[in-house]
């Protein structure tokens, strides 16, 4: 169930946001696919993989499918279909990049907002996920502890010399040091529009008060550049819905408003779909 501000950070962007159930059959999956201008890998808190067995959970095994699809149709049909990872997103596309779910490491920052340390010395031009940022926005990032984090596991960045895979694949925009380890705190696919950020640039618009995050111009600057971005590169997809009836049938606002998340001690919307 993607949380409210993920619903609203789309929208800030002038996208509306239909939803993939997890267990999807491919039946439904594939036509959807076909019209759809990407997709975004939320937060969330799922075992992505069983942990004795090693085998991917049925949201894992369905993310795989649509990975394995945006690279499908740019190198087929030079279709531009963007995704978006955050936080869990970020993990899930790592993990099914290496192909090894031991590419996830563990690192602990709850609830708490820090500063990210870019790679390049001018990621507008050096990135494409930071191009259309403004410049005072990207500074911030730097120099303020603004970016909220809520993880408990993590990329390091030391797997990226583990698995060649994931160098060979993506390249890091900007890195943390949490745990006394770097960790991966954005990247971007090299050949592929796969964007990943570990930290949570929606959560400004979440409405929960408990959820520390830093809420000022700057970090609401900060949302609306990536939404605004996410709206550009969406618009670069020749997709379109054949039929209006069935994309309102798939929208998120149909789904039916739930209670309490477990780690908020208030209410916050959320969206539940029977499928």
């Amino acid at each position: 169930m993607p949380p409210f501000s993920s619903d609203i950070f789309m929208r800030a962007g002038g996208l509306t946001a239909v939803y993939l159930p997890y267990n999807i059959t491919d039946e439904d999956l594939y036509p959807l696919l076909d019209q759809i201008n990407g997709v975004y890998f939320t937060g969330g808190d799922l075992d992505l993989y069983n942990p004795e067995t090693g085998e991917l959970h049925p949201y894992s095994v369905t993310g795989l499918k649509i990975l394995n699809y945006a690279k499908q149709v740019k190198d087929s049909q030079a279709e531009h279909f963007p995704i978006l990872g955050i936080c869990q997103g970020l993990e899930l596309l790592h993990i099914l990049v290496a192909n090894n779910t031991d590419a996830l490491g563990w690192s602990t920052l709850e609830n708490a907002t820090v500063n990210t340390r870019f790679v390049d010395a001018n990621p507008q031009k050096e990135s494409r996920l930071y191009s259309l940022f403004p410049e005072s926005a990207l500074e911030a990032m730097e120099t303020e502890n603004i970016l909220w984090h809520f993880h408990h596991r993590s990329v390091p960045v030391y797997n990226y010399l583990k698995y060649p895979q994931l160098r060979e694949f993506f390249k890091i925009l900007s890195v943390n040091l949490i745990d006394d380890q770097y960790i991966v705190a954005s990247a971007e696919a090299r050949d592929y529009p796969i964007y990943l950020t570990q930290f949570h640039p929606e959560v400004v618009m979440e409405p929960a008060n408990d959820i520390n995050a830093v809420r000022t111009p700057t970090t609401a600057q900060i949302a609306f550049s990536f939404a605004n971005w996410l709206a550009v590169e969406s618009a670069k997809s020749t997709h379109r819905w054949r039929d209006y009836e069935e994309m309102r049938g798939w929208m998120v606002k149909n789904g039916d408003p739930q209670g309490e998340i477990e780690f908020v001690k208030e209410m916050v919307k959320a969206y539940g779909f029977d499928y």
